[in-house]
């Protein structure tokens, strides 16, 4: 896996760089995303999404519902694993849904059961900092190079720490 790291992310940065994402998923369909309550897990995903014809406005956080989907370009399950006790609950929530091999998986709090999910994603941790801004590290896939690089290049003369 590549690590990118990006610092001082604003909202503005966040949905460019969540739109980066969505346009460069290479056969990706799980995006596991992990940070303390308040760092923007559910904001990037609203951004996410609206690169798929699905407005930000009909996004929420699955806190309680624990799964959203979203229909659009593509099917997006949007999966909150907060409030989550066991492995057994996990199956029962995503059983069906797992089997959509078209569908795209933004995953928050996967960290909570790091070995359910054996297939391979793009893991972003969210580290809140101050002034509504955030440090991202973000973990790809070697074979997604076209990705690598588009975050590298984020944005013009900033200069992403990167370890491969």
């Amino acid at each position: 896996m590549a690590e990118i790291y990006i610092n001082d992310v604003s909202l503005e940065k966040l949905r460019y760089l969540s739109s980066t994402i969505a346009n460069n998923l290479n056969k990706c369909r799980f995006i596991f995303l992990n940070g303390d309550l308040g760092t923007g897990k559910t904001t990037f995903v609203k951004f996410f999404c609206e690169n798929f014809g699905i407005s930000a406005e009909d996004v929420s956080s699955p806190t309680f519902t624990v799964v959203n989907v979203y229909s659009g370009v593509k099917t997006i399950y949007h999966v909150d694993l907060y409030r989550l006790n066991d492995i057994e609950e996990l199956f029962y929530v995503l059983e069906g849904q797992l089997e959509d091999e078209e569908g795209i998986f933004l995953i928050e709090w996967a960290n909570i059961f790091p070995d359910y999910f054996i297939e391979k994603g793009i893991e972003i941790e969210l580290k809140h900092k101050n002034n509504d801004k955030r440090d991202l590290i973000i973990k790809i896939p070697e074979n997604n190079q076209k990705l690598i690089n588009e975050l590298r290049r984020c944005k013009d003369g900033e200069k992403f720490e990167t370890k491969i």
